[in-house]
């Protein structure tokens, strides 16, 4: 009877100690680093680079008072050279001419009438026998404005007007004008230089007179 009851008692025991076993030789899960290796940057794609704009391809412009113009590719506005202008151009001698032979436009503001300019420009241009030059005229509609162009060729008195200093004559030179009528006063446009670098420069003149428009 003690040999049945030793066996129970270690059958028992076997009972409560193996489930116990079992349960303790379940693998447990590693606990999570608490602070993660970095990503290593080399396998990190780089963003994509924002497009760029895409560059201007219209013409350069300047301003001259209220109004606003294309520049011809090879002129160059620059400051105005006295406050009498609104704006100054500059245009190079066309290549195989002399460097100095440049053309200069002027923008500037002034009272009275069409004709009384006209007039005045005429003063500035001699012929051989000295009397003042017959102009060219025509004009044009651009943004809403009529646009009034004269040339004359002969001898350019170069001179500041009410200076003491006489005027440099300058034979076979060409004068351009135009004339705007904008308010309170015209707008005037005034190209000067030697014919060469004049006629060179012709359907740049032409272009820029034509794209005057006001401001945006």
């Amino acid at each position: 009877m003690k040999h049945i009851l030793a066996i129970s008692a270690a059958l028992s025991l076997a009972m409560l100690v193996t489930p116990a076993c079992e349960k303790e030789s379940q693998p447990v899960p590693a606990p999570a680093p608490a602070n993660p290796a970095p990503t290593n940057p080399a396998q990190t794609p780089a963003p994509a680079p924002a497009p760029s704009p895409a560059p201007s391809t219209g013409p350069a412009t300047f301003s001259a008072g209220d109004l606003r113009f294309d520049l011809p590719a090879g002129w160059q506005s620059v400051p105005p050279a006295n406050a009498m202008r609104l704006a100054e151009v500059h245009v190079p001698a066309p290549q195989g001419a002399d460097p100095a032979a440049i053309c200069l436009l002027t923008f500037s503001r002034a009272g009275g009438n069409i004709e009384d300019n006209i007039t005045r420009w005429a003063g500035q241009v001699r012929t051989p026998d000295g009397a003042p030059a017959t102009p060219v005229r025509t004009t044009i509609e651009r943004a809403g404005l009529t646009i009034t162009l004269v040339e004359f060729r002969g001898t350019f008195m170069d001179g500041m007007p009410g200076s003491s200093q006489p005027p440099t004559a300058r034979e076979g030179w060409i004068f351009r004008g135009a004339i705007l009528p904008t308010q309170p006063m015209a707008t005037f446009i005034r190209m000067t230089g030697p014919a060469e670098s004049m006629l060179a420069a012709e359907e740049g003149w032409q272009s820029l007179v034509a794209s005057a428009r006001t401001q945006d």
